[in-house]
């Protein structure tokens, strides 16, 4: 196995010789709404740095905007550095919009409470940019970049599914990077460094990922 040392020198998203420092969480996620945040930073070859740039901003605009009446922060994100990117891009826009629709909305009891626009979410580009931030994330706590042939799986957690997660998420530990941008919490098994992991973007919008080895789980 590969002396933990040596992989200082290595990105941690591909393995590949380490050029520049990137960072938890994406600056696009704070640049012009917070000037006190202290991301994590985790060292990256520059191709891996520059290949997220366009899931990055996919990603900002999408949280940004389902969190638009539920967060200061994400409303204020939106109203500028969105806004204006989308301005300067009518084919994002266009294509922003396209992917939300007017959908009829009901309580658990079967209320019609009105509409409420629906987002049609590109699941590949999500966990493209959340894959990303657990690679990261798993470096700076356990000092190992995580093997490439493990898995990662991602879950968004609804008003709907919190009371089922709610059970696990109290099991992590938290850490704040800025409570009304990003936090995340994780617990691990210490031999095998098979974890569970919790981010939340601007203190709503909660995933559930897991890292496992596949040669660790038995198929029955």
């Amino acid at each position: 196995m590969e002396n933990r040392n040596q992989q200082f020198n290595k990105c941690v998203y591909c393995g590949g010789v380490a050029e520049n420092m990137d960072h938890i969480p994406s600056k696009n996620l704070y640049k012009g709404v917070s000037i006190n945040l202290n991301p994590i930073k985790v060292q990256s070859c520059l191709e891996c740095n520059e290949g997220f740039s366009r899931d990055e901003d996919y990603f900002r605009n999408l949280v940004s905007g389902l969190l638009l009446t539920d967060s200061l922060t994400a409303n204020c994100l939106f109203n500028t550095t969105v806004s204006r990117s989308l301005r300067r891009s009518p084919s994002l826009a266009q294509k922003m919009f396209s992917q939300m629709s007017l959908v009829n909305s009901y309580s658990n009891g079967g209320i019609f409470l009105g509409k409420k626009t629906a987002v049609e979410l590109d699941y590949k580009r999500i966990d493209k940019i959340l894959d990303k931030y657990i690679k990261g994330l798993f470096f700076n706590e356990f000092k190992m970049i995580l093997p490439r042939n493990w898995f990662i799986k991602h879950v968004l957690i609804t008003n709907k599914s919190i009371a089922t997660f709610m059970p696990f998420l109290k099991q992590l530990k938290w850490k704040v990077i800025q409570k009304n941008i990003f936090i995340f919490g994780y617990n691990w098994e210490p031999k095998t460094f098979q974890s569970i992991w919790g981010l939340e973007f601007f203190g709503k919008l909660l995933f559930y990922s897991v890292v496992f080895d596949p040669r660790a789980v038995q198929i029955k």
